[in-house]
């Protein structure tokens, strides 16, 4: 198995079972062809891939499945707080156009959490607050409601 073919079992497998609406993963290009061949495969069952950062021998790619993620992405709550950092989209590739033109800053775009399928409450909670006054740790920093998110986790 390849570190390519392990890292999209790892970091996606929730997607392709259809638990999140999308994951990220990091891929080296030197196992682009690899990625290419089994993000092929999963392209025929309805998922898509989105490069959202290349730099040097790594490229950073959301996998998701665009149903899934229209639906967080259109919540009025959801967009409503995108808008705050200069998300005007109609679509969900219009929407991951600016995650990736954000993505090419310095710095990295904390409000990816949403599009990840993280709770919203605790998306802003990190940001206003990244190093401290969460209440659980685990596949994200849990500010509300530790109790449903333990339960996910």
């Amino acid at each position: 198995m390849s570190e390519t073919e392990y890292s999209l079992g790892r970091n996606c497998g929730m997607t392709f079972a259809g638990i999140k609406a999308a994951s990220m993963v990091s891929i080296r290009s030197a196992e682009y062809e690899v990625f290419e061949k089994v993000t092929s495969c999963f392209e025929k069952k309805g998922f898509r891939r989105f490069f959202l950062r290349e730099n040097g021998d790594r490229a950073v790619v959301l996998i998701y499945r665009e149903e899934s993620l229209a639906k967080i992405l259109f919540e009025s709550e959801i967009s409503a707080f995108l808008s705050k950092f200069g998300y005007r989209y109609r679509s969900v590739e219009g929407a991951l156009a600016i995650l990736r033109s954000r993505m090419t800053k310095n710095e990295f775009p904390h409000e990816i959490g949403v599009f990840l399928g993280y709770p919203l409450a605790d998306v802003m909670g990190f940001i206003e607050n990244p190093h401290g006054g969460f209440k659980l740790c685990g596949y994200w920093k849990v500010y509300e409601n530790e109790g449903k998110a333990a339960e996910t986790f």
